[in-house]
């Protein structure tokens, strides 16, 4: 039902739409100069954006690699997950006032881009060392040296996963709207979306969306099949003897995380004024405030349930999960055109005039998340325990409820706390669709961003900044809950075998 309501029948009415109005597009079917280069500009960004930030995450992905599972180090992901969490926008705003005020705007947008998304291949990089880097480098030193084994076989594992990371990132990057828009750049997300609020007809938006979509189906093809190629049994991975980092992989996370959100926070604290500006904020826009994360936490309540309906139903998972994958790579702009073309009609105003409206905008946006969780969880149901409360009669709606989800929570909790806080800085997607009952956070701080009032922007970023950080804590008491649970489980196993 989330599926239909959020993705399946915004697509559908986006292309019955065009067809209806039978309109060419303003300027033609063709792609001017300017769209070009925006293009161009957008690649090129998003490209050297990408290879720093692989550069810088290497440190901490080999910390974590030291582990059998990347989850056995929860405050390092606490932190990778805090930082990640951080709207990219509210980065820009801190490094504007870090950095001299004459630095080149192309330069500062690379910049940003690096040092907030650095987390992800991090965490990838780091998964594709402790489950299959490192069990073939332990292999391979038996027949071989050291260097010729991390040369010859080792990197072309890691290199899938890196690969996968930088995909990622691309779409990411090639996407934004935030960073750009904050940085006074124009790309082709931050034009897509000016295109879209000039013109009524659903054409003008889509045609010029088409360039930006086939670059971004490129690059999720190459992640799908990457993704393919690095998915191996966890039952091998559990037999790994954990290692944990030493002192100076340690030292070197911390210190790329200090360089990475110290500057950017820290010139925005030094920039707030008092406290009072800060409480003025909160006083001015506390019901905005409260129905931005209300609003968020309801889209990303559905996203969860639309997960485990798919792990259960199993059938249609593939089907969901790329319908899924292509609205969230789509610029946010197609996916407002999509939205108004489903529901902007008397028999649906009761989703179109309130704010369920901008919960399936959320939803449609951030769904993948969910999608690639169900992907997840579904995996793991031909593990021993499923199999046996299949073997006891449960139905497979009941494995996923009472078994998978259970051993699951921080998973599930993890997609909650990131479709959560990815909504709540959200612009692109919401922009088109946005109600006059509250203003989206993210929203009141582009306005202040275009009115120069910095202390109201300082403030509300700030929030977004505590939003983030508060995910991250209770992500590291569940990964800490469940460290602690399997240690007492292995204490309780090696007492029965003595």
């Amino acid at each position: 039902m989330v599926l239909a309501l959020a993705i399946v029948w915004p697509a559908a009415a986006l292309i019955e739409a065009c067809f209806s109005q039978g309109a060419a597009p303003a300027g033609g079917f063709t792609f001017t100069a300017r769209q070009c280069g925006l293009l161009w500009r957008s690649l090129w960004l998003s490209g050297v954006a990408t290879v720093i930030c692989v550069a810088i995450s290497l440190p901490a992905a080999f910390l974590l690699g030291r582990s059998a599972r990347v989850t056995d180090q929860p405050l390092t992901l606490a932190a990778l997950l805090a930082t990640l969490l951080c709207p990219p926008m509210v980065y820009s705003f801190g490094w504007q006032r870090a950095l001299p005020a004459g630095f080149d705007p192309h330069l500062r947008c690379i910049l940003v881009w690096s040092l907030w998304a650095w987390p992800i291949p991090a965490l990838i990089v780091g998964a594709g060392w402790a489950r299959v880097g490192r069990r073939a480098f332990e292999a391979a030193i038996l027949t071989t040296s050291t260097a010729s084994a991390f040369v010859r076989v080792v990197s072309p594992l890691l290199l899938r996963y890196i690969g996968l990371s930088m995909m990622i990132l691309f779409v990411l990057f090639f996407g934004d709207y935030g960073a750009p828009h904050a940085n006074g750049l124009l790309v082709y997300a931050t034009e897509l979306l000016g295109w879209a609020s000039d013109s009524n007809r659903t054409i003008d938006t889509l045609w010029p969306a088409l360039l930006p979509v086939g670059v971004t189906s490129v690059a999720l093809v190459c992640v799908a099949g990457l993704w393919r190629h690095c998915v191996i049994d966890e039952e091998s991975v559990e037999q790994l003897i954990p290692t944990h980092g030493s002192r100076m992989w340690h030292g070197l996370v911390l210190i790329c995380l200090a360089l990475t959100w110290v500057p950017p926070m820290g010139a925005l604290l030094a920039h707030l004024g008092s406290r009072s500006v800060f409480l003025n904020a909160v006083r001015t826009y506390w019901r905005d405030i409260i129905a931005t994360f209300a609003v968020a936490l309801a889209a990303a309540a559905i996203v969860t349930l639309a997960a485990a309906g798919v792990a259960a139903y199993g059938r249609g998972r593939r089907f969901a999960l790329a319908m899924a994958l292509l609205f969230g790579a789509l610029p946010g702009a197609v996916v407002g055109e999509a939205l108004i073309a489903a529901y902007n009609h008397p028999l649906t105003a009761v989703v179109y005039d309130d704010w369920p409206i901008v919960v399936l905008a959320y939803a449609a946006r951030f769904g993948w998340i969910g999608m690639l969780a169900s992907t997840l969880i579904a995996s793991a149901a031909r593990g021993v325990v499923a199999d046996q409360a299949r073997t006891d009669g449960a139905s497979e709606a009941a494995v996923v409820t009472n078994v998978l989800l259970p051993s699951h929570a921080p998973l599930v909790a993890s997609v909650v706390a990131v479709t959560t806080v990815l909504a709540i800085g959200d612009v692109a997607a919401s922009t088109l669709v946005r109600i006059p009952a509250f203003s989206p956070i993210a929203h009141v701080i582009i306005e202040k961003f275009h009115r120069f009032e910095d202390g109201m922007l300082i403030s509300l970023s700030f929030i977004l900044v505590a939003v983030a950080i508060g995910c991250g804590a209770v992500f590291f008491l569940i990964q800490r809950h469940r460290l602690a649970r399997e240690h007492a489980v292995l204490r309780q196993g090696n007492r029965i075998s003595f």
